[in-house]
């Protein structure tokens, strides 16, 4: 429903295609609706959970200053009882789940002016379209969600990111991804960054349901690119690598997409220069000097569990292959064409960087190409720092914050001891880069 001007009078919005006992992310897309008279409502069918006192909705709203395993605040029925009047904010999401297969209708006023969605500064948000009508997330220009709140995202997280099913994680939608628009109704998470605590959703974006991208479908591109992907069992997550002439090695904000996390299963990469340790789902690249760059590739597998690695390419130059280097088994693979894979059981759980990497080369790589074997790094005590096998590299620590510690570069031998300064106790970040490779390793200084 698209309204321009002045509305009076309520509507009944019905939003469709929710699955029994799965989990939603919605939004009311009007102002009004009563969240007791909404999980009393039948035809919405909300699950109750009646083993616990008093028992509790699945309806939840997302708090991030909430401790890990807490963030999601659930109504309860003696919340309600000493609330009745309480309703769904207007520009924020809720975690919905029916018993059954179906739909659930919010009734309320529309919202046709423009409206400011209230947020948390530094933090994960969960908000959602407040209009009857589709917004363009990345679509339209320069017109559109993301641009109008460009100043106002975290700079590693200038995205959406919304509910994958398939890959049973939340995935980003940015300014380098396929055209997209939010549905009414539609929820999602953004990370906003210090000192930000408004959101804009403009009325004069609002369209009709456009004819590409309103189901965040793909629109055909020449961009260079690598779409790497995992699967173990039934599911399957990606990272995505694409190049461009104006991208960079390190942050490009808004072409360079933070990793939002969470997800049991999950692949993201690192930054090839001036990594924090941050985890990114999409990482942007030069279009030149394809063979110097050698990208980390973090996952977050269970032990036992067979993963099989993939690669989509699309649009490189013709004379390169992509290459995935496993450390541990000190391995290349050619993924280059779709029926290729690389299968691998996991002996412990991994959740970091520092066994795989991605190589774009016209050479065929093989444990000859590059020496890796040799290659490692350690304390000898909690000033020195022994780097073997990384003759005349960049060597960077850096504390699980993501401050740097220590940047300087090793000496033209084999064996180096690099001074480092006091730390306190903790884990820190090793990385060491040269032309050939890169190096990562969890350091833990007593």
């Amino acid at each position: 429903m698209f309204v321009k001007g002045t509305s009076t009078g309520n509507v009944t919005y019905e939003r469709g295609g929710l699955l029994a006992n799965k989990w939603h992310l919605v939004t009311a897309p009007v102002a009004g609706q009563n969240i007791k008279d909404f999980v009393e409502n039948a035809n919405n069918n909300i699950r109750v959970n009646t083993t616990v006192s008093p028992n509790r909705y699945a309806v939840a709203y997302y708090d991030d200053t909430q401790n890990a395993g807490s963030k999601w605040v659930y109504y309860d029925a003696d919340f309600l009882a000493n609330n009745p009047n309480t309703t769904f904010e207007l520009g924020r999401s809720y975690s919905f789940s029916r018993a059954t297969d179906g739909a659930v209708t919010f009734t309320g006023t529309l919202q046709t002016s423009n409206h400011q969605k209230t947020v948390v500064a530094s933090k994960w948000n969960a908000i959602g379209n407040p209009f009857t009508a589709f917004v363009p997330v990345n679509a339209n220009s320069n017109a559109n969600f993301i641009q109008d709140n460009l100043n106002n995202f975290d700079a590693n997280n200038i995205a959406i990111y919304v509910w994958d099913n398939s890959q049973n994680k939340y995935v980003d939608k940015s300014l380098v991804s396929s055209e997209a628009s939010l549905a009414p109704g539609q929820g999602f998470f953004v990370k906003t960054k210090a000192a930000i605590t408004n959101i804009d959703f403009i009325q004069d974006k609002r369209t009709i349901q456009p004819a590409t991208g309103g189901t965040f479908g793909k629109t055909a591109n020449t961009t260079p690119s690598i779409s790497l992907t995992i699967t173990s069992e039934s599911t399957t997550v990606d990272t995505d690598i694409k190049y461009f002439d104006f991208a960079t090695k390190g942050l490009d904000p808004g072409y360079d997409i933070g990793n939002f996390g969470g997800a049991s299963l999950d692949i993201y990469t690192h930054l090839l220069e001036g990594s924090t340790g941050q985890d990114y789902t999409t990482q942007s690249l030069p279009d030149t000097d394809y063979e110097q760059m050698i990208i980390p590739i973090g996952i977050k597998a269970s032990k036992g569990k067979e993963i099989v690695f993939k690669a989509i390419v699309e649009n490189l130059p013709n004379n390169l292959k992509v290459y995935l280097e496993d450390r541990e088994k000190n391995t290349f693979t050619n993924l280059s064409n779709n029926n290729e894979n690389y299968k691998v059981i996991l002996s412990e759980n991994s959740s970091d960087i520092g066994r795989f990497y991605l190589h774009t080369t016209s050479q065929v790589l093989s444990t000859d190409n590059i020496e890796v074997a040799n290659q490692n790094a350690f304390l000898t005590n909690n000033r020195n720092l022994r780097v073997i096998g990384f003759p005349k590299s960049k060597v960077c620590i850096y504390s699980v914050l993501g401050k740097e510690v220590l940047n300087t570069n090793s000496a033209d031998a084999n064996t180096n001891d690099v001074e480092i300064p006091t730390l306190k106790k903790g884990i820190y970040l090793l990385y060491i880069t040269n032309s050939k490779t890169k190096y990562t390793k969890k350091i833990l200084v007593k």
